[in-house]
């Protein structure tokens, strides 16, 4: 059980390697590359995701990939993932890291007319809390990511890949306290 509570094994994303995030596909051709064999066929390679990109942007990917050490060459001439999962850690402050993120929400609001429901789930809920929660809802945020992670890793046989964004944002003002309470 204190095995399970460690999560899933990470390789954290140094400040140099920040490159990676400058666009949301370089993530995607990552976790392709960790799931089936690559032909060299950088069209094909790009068509499988979505959206699509040109075969000049997944080649220079891949190449950037094997620059940073994601992914290196196997004896089959495919690639494979130097580390199954990569971090920035909970404490980035990169504005590259915050482009990506922008970048992700906006293909998250895309997929409501990209992809059948069937095929993703974008919900939205909205709560009001205290703001001295918040130190325990970010928690359990990590909590159901380091979860997820450890799923990824302990799946045999994936066959898409997926993007999970989790946004708690606040919508309103700090509200007035009821004399009352």
């Amino acid at each position: 059980k204190l095995l399970s509570l460690r999560g899933p094994k990470t390789k954290r994303i140094e400040a140099d390697a920040y490159e990676y995030y400058s666009t949301w596909y370089h993530a995607a051709v990552r976790a392709v590359l960790g799931v089936i064999p690559f032909d060299g066929d950088f069209a094909a390679l790009g068509q499988r995701l979505s959206p699509k990109i040109k075969s000049s942007e997944a080649k220079a990917s891949v190449s950037l990939l094997l620059r940073l050490g994601f992914i290196r060459p196997t004896a089959e001439g495919s690639y494979e993932l130097t580390d199954a999962v990569i971090t920035t850690g909970e404490k980035w402050k990169s504005l590259a890291v915050r482009a990506f993120q922008n970048e992700m929400i906006k293909l998250a609001g895309e997929s409501l007319e990209r992809h059948d429901p069937s095929e993703r789930d974008i919900s939205t809920v909205t709560i009001t809390l205290s703001k001295k929660d918040l130190p325990l809802v970010r928690e359990q945020i990590s909590l159901l990511r380091r979860s997820l992670l450890q799923l990824a890793e302990d799946t045999s046989v994936p066959d898409r890949v997926y993007e999970l964004n989790l946004q708690l944002f606040p919508v309103s003002d700090q509200l007035p306290k009821e004399e009352n309470q």
